[in-house]
């Protein structure tokens, strides 16, 4: 259901985003396509996202991919693990689910 309504919530921005079901499938659509950017869920089955921005981030062919992880988690230590692990930017969701979309359209702004 999460996965349906932000897919739906990019389509809107104008995006045509492609979507995995497990970190697994993530990092390969990320390796095969090299998105400019990449919204990669915290918690993933087979993969977490952590670890899709290790694995991500030891690719020099994916180096110019922006990393934004998406998380439930407020804590400080889940921002500060995932930005160690290379992502550009963490959100946390909240009601205000355009604040992702957001993120997106400034770090796209910013490879300009």
């Amino acid at each position: 259901v999460i996965l349906s309504l932000y897919t739906r919530l990019f389509q809107r921005a104008g995006f045509h985003p492609l979507v995995a079901d497990d970190g697994r499938k993530g990092l390969d659509l990320i390796i095969t396509e090299k998105p400019a950017v990449a919204v990669v869920d915290f918690k993933l089955p087979l993969l977490s996202g952590i670890d899709v921005c290790r694995k991500v981030r030891e690719r020099d062919d994916c180096k110019d991919v922006s990393l934004i992880i998406f998380t439930a988690d407020e804590e400080k230590e889940t921002k500060e693990n995932a930005l160690q692990a290379g992502a550009d930017a963490v959100v946390v969701k909240s009601p205000e689910a355009s604040e992702v979309v957001e993120t997106v359209f400034r770090h796209l702004r910013s490879k300009k």
